[in-house]
């Protein structure tokens, strides 16, 4: 992202043509849902996790990925609060499969 920002330097402390690297703050997302970017796969429809249901079957599940927050994807749509995501062996899911699920340590 490229931003421009005027400060005061009045001890002159940085010098014309020189750089600085800033962390900024101040996106704030309430409510958001967030997944480590390991569990959001792409396919030829788009993103998608894969869910473990009430039976424990894995699905697809097609989401909308916003912006990363460390490790973590936002996820814009496509989950809601208590989905159950596989995060660890999404390489060996197969859609439709009963699966074992662990809580996350």
């Amino acid at each position: 992202m490229l931003v421009r920002a005027v400060f005061s330097n009045p001890k002159a402390d940085i010098k014309p043509g020189q750089f600085i690297r800033v962390k900024v703050q101040g996106a704030y997302y309430p409510n958001a849902i967030t997944v480590p970017q390991k569990a959001v796969m792409q396919g030829q429809k788009g993103m998608f996790v894969y869910l473990v249901d009430k039976d424990n079957i894995a699905r697809m599940q097609p989401v909308d990925p916003g912006s990363w927050s460390g490790d973590d994807w936002i996820i814009n749509s496509g989950l809601k609060a208590g989905d159950v995501v596989v995060i660890d062996g999404v390489n060996k899911i197969q859609p439709g499969r009963q699966v074992i699920p662990k809580q996350k340590a």
